[in-house]
């Protein structure tokens, strides 16, 4: 089985107390059985506190705090076991990965501030590695569609490095691109093309809708909806190297996946909406600023399986998300 991993995934590493944010702080953990296995063998004071703080398979939060994050947001599990007796959720977060026959892809998520910053840096292409792994359970694939996606995702990656067109324009020729690939798909003619650069004429973008659009999602955070209120007289800070990464990032993550539901406008819509969406959040053009929005919009629609259904559902019945608003707000 193949992994297949972006270029930049290896410079990942958690900054620990560094971090503005914590992982910690306001997530339920679910332990897996091995470690749970583990965890019940654990002998002595340390052992005790382990099965004193878990209940259903799961670390009791104290607050929002895991009961195992210490006053210097350092993990005493980490402290008492080392890094490698943390379960599952805790060793792999803010990495995902997505099954593909007999390959595997993977990334690291914008929902964690040191990852955001490297997807901002260094995301600026769909470069990646590829390496052997032990065969894992997954879901078949026919081949000649997974074939066919993967090439039209290699023309979007080349397509997006170009410097010779502005970031609109480039979200403007893939929403065209993305209707011909969905064709290809719905009518079995598999043949891929590249990206032509589309032209178009600029209107008015329509802010209050698209932020209006964004109102029924489930608020993860309370931040989330204070940040919306500050937004529909807001203009975009654009950023162009960070918006193309972002719109890269999501679809590395997310476009590979029409080889399933076979939808692939809504992965294209996903990432020209999040990277409208993370450019108007943001407070400059600053990477800091970026990773702030980038962080928040994470957290609140990639980390809820029902707000990423919705964003994916709404983006071919909500105005405020039509290809046009999003091209004439990224302009």
């Amino acid at each position: 089985m193949k992994l297949r991993l972006p270029d930049y995934y290896k410079k990942f590493k958690c900054i620990a107390d560094r971090c503005s944010d914590n992982c910690c702080i306001g997530w339920e953990i679910c332990i897996d059985e091995k470690t749970m296995e583990f965890y019940n063998s654990v002998t002595g004071e340390f052992g005790k506190r382990l099965r004193d703080n878990i209940k259903n398979g799961s670390f009791m939060l104290c607050g929002e705090r895991c009961p195992f994050l210490n006053d210097d947001n350092l993990c005493d599990i980490i402290i008492n076991l080392g890094e490698n007796r943390l379960c599952g959720i805790c060793t792999e977060h803010p990495r995902y990965y997505g099954w593909y026959g007999d390959v595997k892809e993977g990334g690291i998520g914008l929902c964690c501030e040191e990852a955001a910053r490297i997807i901002l840096e260094y995301g600026n292409s769909g470069n990646f590695f590829e390496e052997d792994i032990p065969c894992e359970q997954t879901e078949d694939v026919d081949g000649e569609i997974y074939d066919f996606l993967f090439r039209a995702r290699e023309n979007i990656f080349r397509f997006l490095e170009r410097k010779d067109i502005s970031f609109a324009d480039k979200v403007s020729s893939l929403f065209d691109y993305g209707e011909k690939i969905q064709d290809g798909l719905d009518f079995e003619v598999y043949d891929v093309s590249s990206v032509e650069k589309s032209d178009y004429s600029a209107g008015e973008a329509q802010i209050e809708s698209f932020v209006c659009a964004f109102e029924d999602f489930e608020a993860i955070d309370q931040s989330w909806n204070d940040a919306l209120e500050k937004l529909k007289g807001k203009a975009l800070v654009v950023n162009e190297k960070y918006l193309t990464n972002i719109f890269i990032y999501f679809v590395w993550r997310y476009f590979m996946k029409a080889v399933y539901d076979g939808d692939v406008f809504s992965k294209i819509s996903l990432g020209a909406i999040s990277a409208a969406m993370i450019a108007l959040m943001a407070e400059g053009e600053d990477e800091e600023s970026y990773v702030k929005a980038a962080k928040l919009y994470s957290k609140e629609i990639e980390y809820s399986e029902e707000n990423l259904a919705m964003m994916l559902e709404n983006c071919y019945t909500e105005s405020g998300f039509s290809a046009e608003n999003l091209v004439n707000l990224l302009s």
